[in-house]
Protein backbone atom coordinates (compact mmCIF):
# COMPACT_ATOMS: atom_id res chain seq x y z
CA UNK A 1 0.00 0.00 0.00
CA UNK A 2 1.23 3.30 -1.01
CA UNK A 3 2.08 6.22 1.67
CA UNK A 4 -0.80 7.97 0.03
CA UNK A 5 -3.45 4.81 0.18
CA UNK A 6 -2.16 4.62 3.82
CA UNK A 7 -3.12 8.35 4.56
CA UNK A 8 -6.35 8.29 2.98
CA UNK A 9 -7.37 5.30 4.65
CA UNK A 10 -6.27 7.02 7.90
CA UNK A 11 -8.59 9.63 7.49
CA UNK A 12 -11.98 7.79 6.96
CA UNK A 13 -10.93 5.30 9.78
CA UNK A 14 -10.07 8.49 11.82
CA UNK A 15 -13.45 9.75 10.81
CA UNK A 16 -15.21 6.78 11.52
CA UNK A 17 -14.01 6.75 14.81
CA UNK A 18 -14.95 9.99 16.21
CA UNK A 19 -18.25 9.40 14.45
CA UNK A 20 -19.25 6.52 16.42
CA UNK A 21 -17.52 7.20 19.57
CA UNK A 22 -19.68 10.47 20.07
CA UNK A 23 -23.15 11.56 19.87
CA UNK A 24 -22.43 14.48 18.79
CA UNK A 25 -19.03 13.91 16.91
CA UNK A 26 -20.49 14.11 13.54
CA UNK A 27 -22.29 17.19 13.77
CA UNK A 28 -19.78 19.08 15.70
CA UNK A 29 -16.57 18.28 12.88
CA UNK A 30 -18.77 18.95 10.06
CA UNK A 31 -20.36 22.29 11.30
CA UNK A 32 -17.07 23.66 11.86
CA UNK A 33 -15.72 22.63 8.66
CA UNK A 34 -18.60 24.31 7.28
CA UNK A 35 -18.02 27.40 9.45
CA UNK A 36 -15.12 27.51 8.65
CA UNK A 37 -15.97 27.79 5.01
CA UNK A 38 -18.54 30.02 5.38
CA UNK A 39 -16.25 32.63 7.11
CA UNK A 40 -13.80 32.56 4.07
CA UNK A 41 -16.75 32.86 1.64
CA UNK A 42 -17.40 35.85 -0.04
CA UNK A 43 -20.43 37.92 -2.16
CA UNK A 44 -18.00 37.43 -5.03
CA UNK A 45 -16.72 33.63 -5.02
CA UNK A 46 -18.27 30.42 -4.07
CA UNK A 47 -14.64 28.70 -4.64
CA UNK A 48 -14.35 27.26 -0.79
CA UNK A 49 -18.08 26.06 -1.12
CA UNK A 50 -17.38 23.85 -4.30
CA UNK A 51 -14.32 22.39 -2.81
CA UNK A 52 -15.23 22.09 1.40
CA UNK A 53 -18.67 20.48 0.84
CA UNK A 54 -18.33 18.52 -1.36
CA UNK A 55 -15.61 16.67 0.36
CA UNK A 56 -17.47 16.59 3.67
CA UNK A 57 -20.32 14.58 1.32
CA UNK A 58 -18.10 12.03 -0.18
CA UNK A 59 -16.95 12.10 3.63
CA UNK A 60 -20.24 10.69 4.85
CA UNK A 61 -21.22 8.63 0.98
CA UNK A 62 -18.14 6.77 1.78
CA UNK A 63 -18.93 5.82 4.87
CA UNK A 64 -21.66 3.89 2.90
CA UNK A 65 -18.87 1.00 2.17
CA UNK A 66 -17.06 1.16 5.35
CA UNK A 67 -16.14 -2.94 6.39
CA UNK A 68 -17.61 -1.63 10.02
CA UNK A 69 -20.16 -0.06 9.48
CA UNK A 70 -22.37 -3.17 9.91
CA UNK A 71 -20.85 -4.17 12.94
CA UNK A 72 -20.82 -0.75 14.62
CA UNK A 73 -24.83 0.25 13.70
CA UNK A 74 -25.84 -3.37 15.53
CA UNK A 75 -23.74 -2.13 18.62
CA UNK A 76 -24.72 1.43 18.35
CA UNK A 77 -27.26 2.19 15.94
CA UNK A 78 -29.56 4.73 18.00
CA UNK A 79 -26.54 6.64 19.43
CA UNK A 80 -25.68 7.29 15.58
CA UNK A 81 -28.91 8.07 14.22
CA UNK A 82 -29.62 10.47 16.39
CA UNK A 83 -25.99 11.94 16.01
CA UNK A 84 -27.22 12.41 12.47
CA UNK A 85 -30.62 13.67 12.89
CA UNK A 86 -28.85 16.20 14.99
CA UNK A 87 -26.62 17.13 12.74
CA UNK A 88 -29.74 17.68 10.40
CA UNK A 89 -31.04 19.99 12.38
CA UNK A 90 -28.09 22.08 13.01
CA UNK A 91 -27.69 22.66 9.33
CA UNK A 92 -31.21 23.93 8.98
CA UNK A 93 -30.53 25.76 11.87
CA UNK A 94 -27.76 27.87 10.63
CA UNK A 95 -28.18 27.77 6.58
CA UNK A 96 -29.43 31.32 6.42
CA UNK A 97 -26.11 32.24 7.47
CA UNK A 98 -24.50 30.51 4.39
CA UNK A 99 -23.86 32.14 1.06
CA UNK A 100 -26.62 31.35 -1.64
CA UNK A 101 -23.79 29.48 -3.58
CA UNK A 102 -23.69 26.87 -0.81
CA UNK A 103 -27.67 25.94 -0.45
CA UNK A 104 -27.08 23.21 -2.77
CA UNK A 105 -24.39 21.78 -1.52
CA UNK A 106 -26.29 21.88 2.16
CA UNK A 107 -28.91 20.03 0.68
CA UNK A 108 -26.93 17.24 -0.46
CA UNK A 109 -24.84 17.10 2.79
CA UNK A 110 -28.34 16.21 4.58
CA UNK A 111 -29.24 13.64 2.04
CA UNK A 112 -26.16 12.15 2.20
CA UNK A 113 -26.30 11.86 5.76
CA UNK A 114 -30.24 10.70 5.69
CA UNK A 115 -29.22 7.80 3.33
CA UNK A 116 -26.15 6.91 5.80
CA UNK A 117 -28.50 6.57 8.05
CA UNK A 118 -30.81 4.30 6.44
CA UNK A 119 -28.14 1.82 6.40
CA UNK A 120 -27.65 1.33 10.24
CA UNK A 121 -31.23 1.81 11.32
CA UNK A 122 -31.42 -1.52 8.92
CA UNK A 123 -28.12 -3.06 9.94
CA UNK A 124 -29.68 -1.92 13.88
CA UNK A 125 -32.79 -3.75 13.34
CA UNK A 126 -31.61 -6.86 11.25
CA UNK A 127 -34.28 -5.18 9.18
CA UNK A 128 -35.51 -7.52 6.09
CA UNK A 129 -35.72 -6.25 3.02
CA UNK A 130 -39.05 -6.04 1.17
CA UNK A 131 -40.15 -4.63 -2.40
CA UNK A 132 -42.94 -2.25 -1.99
CA UNK A 133 -45.71 -4.66 -3.77
CA UNK A 134 -45.20 -7.05 -0.61
CA UNK A 135 -46.48 -4.97 2.03
CA UNK A 136 -50.04 -4.16 1.98
CA UNK A 137 -50.01 -0.30 3.78
CA UNK A 138 -53.92 -0.85 4.47
CA UNK A 139 -52.85 -3.60 6.91
CA UNK A 140 -49.76 -2.43 8.69
CA UNK A 141 -49.69 -0.41 11.96
CA UNK A 142 -49.73 3.33 11.10
CA UNK A 143 -46.79 5.55 10.86
CA UNK A 144 -46.55 8.14 13.33
CA UNK A 145 -49.79 6.67 15.62
CA UNK A 146 -48.53 3.27 16.26
CA UNK A 147 -44.96 1.22 16.34
CA UNK A 148 -43.23 -1.28 14.99
CA UNK A 149 -39.86 -3.01 14.79
CA UNK A 150 -39.76 -2.14 11.09
CA UNK A 151 -40.76 1.47 11.67
CA UNK A 152 -37.37 4.15 12.67
CA UNK A 153 -39.04 7.67 14.08
CA UNK A 154 -36.33 10.06 15.10
CA UNK A 155 -38.07 13.38 17.20
CA UNK A 156 -41.71 12.73 18.24
CA UNK A 157 -42.65 9.11 18.05
CA UNK A 158 -46.49 9.82 18.32
CA UNK A 159 -46.45 13.52 17.51
CA UNK A 160 -49.97 15.59 18.10
CA UNK A 161 -50.53 17.14 14.55
CA UNK A 162 -51.60 21.23 14.61
CA UNK A 163 -53.00 23.00 12.28
CA UNK A 164 -50.92 24.20 9.07
CA UNK A 165 -48.34 21.18 9.55
CA UNK A 166 -46.58 20.09 6.23
CA UNK A 167 -45.52 16.10 5.86
CA UNK A 168 -43.29 15.75 3.22
CA UNK A 169 -43.47 12.14 1.99
CA UNK A 170 -41.71 9.47 -0.37
CA UNK A 171 -43.83 7.33 -2.05
CA UNK A 172 -43.37 3.84 -3.41
CA UNK A 173 -43.75 3.83 -7.45
CA UNK A 174 -41.74 5.05 -10.40
CA UNK A 175 -44.10 8.46 -10.12
CA UNK A 176 -42.33 9.12 -6.92
CA UNK A 177 -38.79 8.51 -7.97
CA UNK A 178 -39.08 10.81 -10.63
CA UNK A 179 -40.54 13.85 -8.82
CA UNK A 180 -37.60 13.06 -6.15
CA UNK A 181 -35.18 12.85 -8.74
CA UNK A 182 -35.56 15.33 -11.42
CA UNK A 183 -34.89 18.65 -9.65
CA UNK A 184 -31.41 19.52 -8.76
CA UNK A 185 -30.52 18.78 -5.99
CA UNK A 186 -31.92 15.29 -6.53
CA UNK A 187 -34.08 14.37 -3.02
CA UNK A 188 -35.52 11.42 -1.13
CA UNK A 189 -39.07 13.12 -1.06
CA UNK A 190 -42.10 13.41 -3.50
CA UNK A 191 -44.97 14.91 -2.01
CA UNK A 192 -46.83 17.43 0.17
CA UNK A 193 -50.04 16.85 2.51
CA UNK A 194 -51.18 19.83 4.05
CA UNK A 195 -52.48 19.44 7.83
CA UNK A 196 -55.50 20.83 8.43
CA UNK A 197 -57.04 20.22 12.75
CA UNK A 198 -60.52 21.71 13.92
CA UNK A 199 -61.88 20.38 17.60
CA UNK A 200 -63.86 17.46 15.72
CA UNK A 201 -60.75 15.56 13.78
CA UNK A 202 -57.07 16.29 12.28
CA UNK A 203 -57.22 15.62 8.29
CA UNK A 204 -54.98 16.46 5.24
CA UNK A 205 -55.39 18.38 2.19
CA UNK A 206 -53.75 17.07 -0.45
CA UNK A 207 -53.89 17.44 -4.87
CA UNK A 208 -53.45 14.10 -6.52
CA UNK A 209 -53.23 13.24 -10.62
CA UNK A 210 -56.86 12.29 -11.51
CA UNK A 211 -58.56 13.54 -8.14
CA UNK A 212 -57.16 17.01 -7.39
CA UNK A 213 -57.68 18.71 -4.29
CA UNK A 214 -59.50 16.62 -1.59
CA UNK A 215 -59.42 16.33 2.35
CA UNK A 216 -58.50 12.84 3.64
CA UNK A 217 -58.77 11.28 6.36
CA UNK A 218 -55.39 11.57 8.73
CA UNK A 219 -54.90 7.87 8.62
CA UNK A 220 -55.32 7.29 4.44
CA UNK A 221 -52.49 9.91 4.40
CA UNK A 222 -50.13 7.94 6.98
CA UNK A 223 -50.98 4.67 5.14
CA UNK A 224 -50.55 5.90 1.74
CA UNK A 225 -47.91 3.81 0.83
CA UNK A 226 -45.23 5.73 2.41
CA UNK A 227 -41.63 4.86 2.37
CA UNK A 228 -40.78 8.06 4.41
CA UNK A 229 -42.74 10.87 6.63
CA UNK A 230 -40.70 13.82 7.99
CA UNK A 231 -42.94 16.08 10.21
CA UNK A 232 -42.72 19.94 9.99
CA UNK A 233 -44.19 22.60 11.61
CA UNK A 234 -43.99 26.41 11.56
CA UNK A 235 -42.39 28.05 13.86
CA UNK A 236 -45.30 31.02 13.65
CA UNK A 237 -48.43 29.43 14.49
CA UNK A 238 -51.03 31.89 14.46
CA UNK A 239 -49.82 32.23 10.81
CA UNK A 240 -49.98 28.31 10.35
CA UNK A 241 -53.46 28.45 11.71
CA UNK A 242 -54.51 31.42 9.37
CA UNK A 243 -53.16 29.27 6.50
CA UNK A 244 -55.06 26.29 7.38
CA UNK A 245 -58.57 28.13 7.55
CA UNK A 246 -57.69 29.56 4.37
CA UNK A 247 -56.91 26.46 2.61
CA UNK A 248 -59.15 24.04 4.50
CA UNK A 249 -62.00 26.83 3.45
CA UNK A 250 -61.16 26.82 -0.14
CA UNK A 251 -60.43 23.38 -0.61
CA UNK A 252 -63.58 22.12 1.11
CA UNK A 253 -65.96 25.11 -1.01
CA UNK A 254 -65.40 22.76 -4.57
CA UNK A 255 -63.60 20.78 -6.85
CA UNK A 256 -60.26 22.09 -7.92
CA UNK A 257 -58.55 20.44 -10.75
CA UNK A 258 -54.74 19.31 -10.48
CA UNK A 259 -52.40 20.84 -11.93
CA UNK A 260 -50.53 19.13 -14.49
CA UNK A 261 -48.32 22.15 -15.62
CA UNK A 262 -47.48 23.03 -12.03
CA UNK A 263 -48.17 27.19 -12.44
CA UNK A 264 -48.19 28.54 -8.98
CA UNK A 265 -49.38 31.68 -10.47
CA UNK A 266 -52.68 30.34 -11.78
CA UNK A 267 -54.52 28.96 -8.55
CA UNK A 268 -57.43 27.63 -10.25
CA UNK A 269 -55.84 24.54 -10.32
CA UNK A 270 -53.27 23.05 -7.91
CA UNK A 271 -50.67 20.41 -7.06
CA UNK A 272 -49.51 18.95 -3.74
CA UNK A 273 -46.79 21.73 -3.54
CA UNK A 274 -49.42 24.79 -4.40
CA UNK A 275 -52.00 23.44 -1.37
CA UNK A 276 -48.80 24.62 0.70
CA UNK A 277 -47.90 27.44 -0.97
CA UNK A 278 -51.20 29.03 -1.15
CA UNK A 279 -52.06 28.52 1.90
CA UNK A 280 -49.24 30.59 3.57
CA UNK A 281 -49.57 33.07 1.01
CA UNK A 282 -52.57 34.13 1.21
CA UNK A 283 -52.53 33.86 5.10
CA UNK A 284 -49.23 36.40 5.35
CA UNK A 285 -50.55 38.35 2.84
CA UNK A 286 -47.96 37.69 0.49
CA UNK A 287 -45.24 38.37 2.95
CA UNK A 288 -44.32 34.68 3.35
CA UNK A 289 -43.43 32.52 -0.12
CA UNK A 290 -42.64 29.11 0.73
CA UNK A 291 -39.37 27.55 -0.01
CA UNK A 292 -37.26 29.37 1.52
CA UNK A 293 -34.64 27.65 -1.35
CA UNK A 294 -36.26 26.40 -4.16
CA UNK A 295 -35.01 23.52 -6.40
CA UNK A 296 -34.40 23.75 -10.31
CA UNK A 297 -35.20 21.85 -13.02
CA UNK A 298 -32.39 21.08 -16.04
CA UNK A 299 -33.08 19.02 -18.84
CA UNK A 300 -30.92 18.73 -21.51
CA UNK A 301 -34.29 18.06 -24.04
CA UNK A 302 -37.00 20.67 -22.76
CA UNK A 303 -39.54 18.83 -25.03
CA UNK A 304 -39.27 15.79 -22.53
CA UNK A 305 -39.62 18.60 -19.91
CA UNK A 306 -42.70 19.95 -20.68
CA UNK A 307 -44.44 16.35 -21.90
CA UNK A 308 -44.18 16.17 -18.35
CA UNK A 309 -45.61 20.04 -17.32
CA UNK A 310 -41.89 20.94 -16.30
CA UNK A 311 -39.93 24.08 -17.41
CA UNK A 312 -36.12 24.26 -17.27
CA UNK A 313 -35.35 26.98 -13.90
CA UNK A 314 -36.37 27.11 -10.56
CA UNK A 315 -39.65 25.01 -9.15
CA UNK A 316 -40.77 24.57 -5.66
CA UNK A 317 -40.23 20.44 -5.06
CA UNK A 318 -41.18 18.63 -1.75
CA UNK A 319 -37.75 18.20 -0.42
CA UNK A 320 -37.52 22.23 -0.29
CA UNK A 321 -39.50 22.45 2.75
CA UNK A 322 -36.95 20.57 4.80
CA UNK A 323 -34.35 23.26 4.55
CA UNK A 324 -37.20 26.21 5.00
CA UNK A 325 -35.47 27.68 8.27
CA UNK A 326 -38.90 28.35 9.07
CA UNK A 327 -40.36 25.30 10.09
CA UNK A 328 -39.15 23.04 12.96
CA UNK A 329 -38.74 19.15 12.03
CA UNK A 330 -40.96 17.07 14.57
CA UNK A 331 -40.49 13.82 13.40
CA UNK A 332 -38.77 11.73 10.76
CA UNK A 333 -40.09 8.64 9.64
CA UNK A 334 -38.80 5.80 7.66
CA UNK A 335 -40.32 2.35 6.83
CA UNK A 336 -36.57 0.51 7.02
CA UNK A 337 -38.11 -2.52 5.34
CA UNK A 338 -38.47 -0.35 1.97
CA UNK A 339 -35.39 1.65 1.78
CA UNK A 340 -33.40 -0.73 -0.37
CA UNK A 341 -36.68 -0.98 -2.88
CA UNK A 342 -36.49 3.00 -2.41
CA UNK A 343 -33.25 3.55 -3.31
CA UNK A 344 -32.74 1.07 -6.18
CA UNK A 345 -36.18 3.13 -7.86
CA UNK A 346 -34.50 6.37 -7.31
CA UNK A 347 -30.98 5.37 -8.54
CA UNK A 348 -32.73 3.95 -11.40
CA UNK A 349 -34.28 7.44 -12.71
CA UNK A 350 -31.17 9.20 -11.45
CA UNK A 351 -29.08 7.52 -13.84
CA UNK A 352 -31.94 7.34 -16.58
CA UNK A 353 -31.97 11.03 -16.34
CA UNK A 354 -28.24 11.59 -16.09
CA UNK A 355 -27.79 9.99 -19.42
CA UNK A 356 -30.21 12.15 -20.99
CA UNK A 357 -28.25 14.86 -19.88
CA UNK A 358 -24.84 14.08 -20.01
CA UNK A 359 -24.83 11.16 -22.65
CA UNK A 360 -27.97 12.65 -25.01
CA UNK A 361 -30.05 9.55 -24.28
CA UNK A 362 -33.56 9.58 -25.33
CA UNK A 363 -36.82 7.45 -25.69
CA UNK A 364 -37.27 6.21 -29.03
CA UNK A 365 -40.48 6.10 -31.10
CA UNK A 366 -40.64 2.54 -31.18
CA UNK A 367 -43.94 1.09 -32.60
CA UNK A 368 -45.06 0.41 -29.23
CA UNK A 369 -44.82 4.36 -28.34
CA UNK A 370 -46.78 4.60 -32.17
CA UNK A 371 -49.45 2.63 -30.85
CA UNK A 372 -49.94 4.01 -27.77
CA UNK A 373 -50.18 7.48 -28.46
CA UNK A 374 -52.65 6.33 -31.52
CA UNK A 375 -54.51 4.15 -28.20
CA UNK A 376 -54.52 7.33 -25.97
CA UNK A 377 -56.05 9.28 -29.29
CA UNK A 378 -59.19 7.36 -28.52
CA UNK A 379 -59.66 9.03 -24.80
CA UNK A 380 -61.12 12.20 -27.06
CA UNK A 381 -63.96 10.27 -28.76
CA UNK A 382 -67.33 10.33 -26.40
CA UNK A 383 -67.73 7.27 -25.09
CA UNK A 384 -64.60 5.25 -25.92
CA UNK A 385 -62.79 7.85 -23.68
CA UNK A 386 -64.02 6.52 -20.89
CA UNK A 387 -64.07 2.84 -21.61
CA UNK A 388 -59.69 3.44 -22.61
CA UNK A 389 -59.61 5.53 -19.02
CA UNK A 390 -61.12 2.82 -16.86
CA UNK A 391 -58.92 -0.03 -18.88
CA UNK A 392 -55.81 2.31 -18.56
CA UNK A 393 -56.95 2.89 -14.96
CA UNK A 394 -56.20 6.85 -15.75
CA UNK A 395 -57.29 10.09 -14.69
CA UNK A 396 -59.58 11.43 -17.83
CA UNK A 397 -57.89 15.06 -17.16
CA UNK A 398 -54.26 13.83 -17.22
CA UNK A 399 -52.70 15.05 -20.44
CA UNK A 400 -51.82 12.16 -23.29
CA UNK A 401 -47.87 13.51 -23.40
CA UNK A 402 -47.42 12.87 -19.41
CA UNK A 403 -49.32 9.77 -19.90
CA UNK A 404 -46.80 8.56 -22.67
CA UNK A 405 -43.74 9.84 -20.78
CA UNK A 406 -44.52 8.16 -17.65
CA UNK A 407 -45.02 4.97 -19.43
CA UNK A 408 -41.45 5.08 -21.34
CA UNK A 409 -40.10 5.64 -17.71
CA UNK A 410 -41.20 2.57 -16.32
CA UNK A 411 -41.28 0.99 -19.18
CA UNK A 412 -36.92 1.49 -19.26
CA UNK A 413 -37.03 2.12 -15.68
CA UNK A 414 -38.67 -1.67 -14.97
CA UNK A 415 -35.75 -3.33 -17.14
CA UNK A 416 -32.91 -0.98 -14.80
CA UNK A 417 -34.82 -2.35 -12.07
CA UNK A 418 -35.14 -5.68 -12.28
CA UNK A 419 -31.31 -6.02 -13.38
CA UNK A 420 -30.16 -3.40 -10.28
CA UNK A 421 -32.40 -6.01 -8.12
CA UNK A 422 -30.40 -9.22 -8.88
CA UNK A 423 -27.13 -7.32 -8.52
CA UNK A 424 -27.87 -5.63 -5.07
CA UNK A 425 -29.07 -9.31 -3.42
CA UNK A 426 -26.96 -11.13 -4.82
CA UNK A 427 -24.08 -8.35 -3.44
CA UNK A 428 -25.78 -8.93 0.41
CA UNK A 429 -25.73 -12.78 -0.03
CA UNK A 430 -21.92 -12.88 -0.68
CA UNK A 431 -21.37 -9.86 1.52
CA UNK A 432 -23.75 -9.20 4.59
CA UNK A 433 -23.96 -5.79 3.36
CA UNK A 434 -26.08 -4.14 1.13
CA UNK A 435 -24.55 -2.11 -1.78
CA UNK A 436 -23.59 1.67 -1.34
CA UNK A 437 -24.85 4.28 -3.88
CA UNK A 438 -21.99 4.50 -5.46
CA UNK A 439 -22.34 0.95 -6.34
CA UNK A 440 -25.39 1.09 -7.06
CA UNK A 441 -24.64 3.78 -9.78
CA UNK A 442 -21.67 1.85 -10.97
CA UNK A 443 -23.97 -1.50 -11.46
CA UNK A 444 -26.65 0.47 -13.27
CA UNK A 445 -23.54 2.47 -15.57
CA UNK A 446 -22.02 -1.45 -16.44
CA UNK A 447 -25.35 -2.68 -18.08
CA UNK A 448 -25.93 0.37 -19.67
CA UNK A 449 -22.42 -0.72 -21.20
CA UNK A 450 -23.17 -4.17 -21.51
CA UNK A 451 -26.78 -3.75 -23.28
CA UNK A 452 -25.35 -1.39 -25.82
CA UNK A 453 -22.62 -3.54 -26.85
CA UNK A 454 -25.14 -6.14 -27.27
CA UNK A 455 -27.13 -3.06 -29.72
CA UNK A 456 -24.67 -2.61 -31.67
CA UNK A 457 -23.83 -6.29 -32.06
CA UNK A 458 -25.94 -7.57 -34.90
CA UNK A 459 -25.60 -11.13 -33.33
CA UNK A 460 -26.58 -9.90 -29.66
CA UNK A 461 -29.80 -9.26 -28.26
CA UNK A 462 -30.13 -5.39 -26.09
CA UNK A 463 -32.79 -5.51 -23.95
CA UNK A 464 -33.43 -1.60 -23.32
CA UNK A 465 -31.37 0.14 -25.62
CA UNK A 466 -33.86 -0.66 -28.58
CA UNK A 467 -36.44 1.74 -26.42
CA UNK A 468 -33.84 4.27 -24.53
CA UNK A 469 -30.53 5.12 -26.89
CA UNK A 470 -28.47 7.92 -27.81
CA UNK A 471 -29.86 9.83 -30.88
CA UNK A 472 -26.87 8.87 -33.05
CA UNK A 473 -26.22 5.64 -32.11
CA UNK A 474 -27.77 2.77 -34.87
CA UNK A 475 -27.30 -0.68 -34.87
CA UNK A 476 -25.81 -3.16 -37.32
Amino acid sequence: MTCLAQGRLMKHILFFFVFINSTFALAQSTLENLQGLRSNLNANSSAECTKTLPSAIQNLLALQEHPQLKLDSEVQGQAILQSLYEFRNELRHKILEYKLGCIDKVKELITASRTLGDLVGIYAGHVKQLKSEQVNFQKQSVPLRADSSTYQTLGEKFPEFQSGDLMITKGVSFISSTISQISQPASVFSHIAFVHKDDQKVQTLESYIGDGAKVYEMDFALKNENARILLLRSKDQNLAKKADRHIHQRISSGKISYDYQLDFNDDTKVSCEEIAYEAYKVASQGRIKIPQFSSRISLRDPDFADSLGLRNGELMAPTDMETDPRFEIVSDWTDLRLVRDSWRKDMVLSEMFRWMNKLEYNFVNSLGYIGLKLFLGVRLVPLFGDLVNKWLSVASDAPNSALVSLDRIRTVGSILLLDLEKQDNNYFQRTGRWMSQRQLRMSLENFRKKDRQNYLDPNSASIFHQYFREDNLVAQ
